[in-house]
């Protein structure tokens, strides 16, 4: 099966997730997001004990937290992940419709979705999980050949994106719990789960 602008017959909606429409799913993903950034924090310590002894201390390596351009720098740095990991939602978008994506900002997060299409479930599955993976593989390929600062860096993008992606791993999650013919259909306002 192909992504497609036309729902067969007899497909029907199965689930529609939205968290901006869902208080209870919102909370509970940003709590989830919260505990994630701890677990995904200190596996980011151990890849970097493993691939950077000669860094003992992250935070030092950082420089004065205390500094303001310090601080600065995160939000930039966080703020350009959030951009590249819906460009990279989108680009697996295009790769399966061969359509443009299209792009926002709802509240307080950044969507990329594709309204007029039904993608079957694997293909979804790999949109949905693409920029997690690829961001964090980039992420741990820098770590051997960037300075201890950017090392900071690189854990904080790093980190940040494996816990921003909590909705992501969600959905995911979820789609397998679906048949393999499944079509989704991602507006960026919401998700919805269609079969048979």
């Amino acid at each position: 099966m192909r992504a497609t602008k036309t729902l067969p017959e007899n497909y029907h909606a199965r689930r529609t997730v939205d968290f901006s429409h869902n208080l209870r799913l919102a909370i509970g993903a940003n709590l989830a997001g919260i505990l994630l950034i701890f677990v995904f924090g200190t596996a980011a310590m151990r890849i970097v004990g493993w691939i950077r002894p000669d860094i003992e201390n992250l935070t030092a390596a950082f420089g004065d937290t205390g500094d303001l351009r310090i601080l600065f720098i995160a939000l930039v740095v966080i703020a350009l992940l959030l951009v590249v990991h819906e460009l990279v939602h989108g680009l697996f978008f295009w790769l399966f419709t061969r359509a443009r994506p299209v792009f926002g900002f709802k509240g307080v997060y950044a969507y990329a979705g594709a309204p007029q299409w039904f993608l079957p479930r694997n293909d979804y599955f790999v949109v949905a999980l693409a920029p997690l993976v690829i961001l964090t593989l980039v992420c741990v390929a820098w770590l051997p050949v960037v300075p201890p600062a950017g090392v900071s860096l690189l854990v904080l993008a790093g980190v940040a994106n494996a816990a921003g992606a909590v909705g992501d791993i969600l959905i995911a999650v979820w789609l397998l719990t679906y048949p393999k013919e499944t079509l989704v259909r991602d507006t960026g306002a919401g998700i919805t789960f269609y079969g048979p």
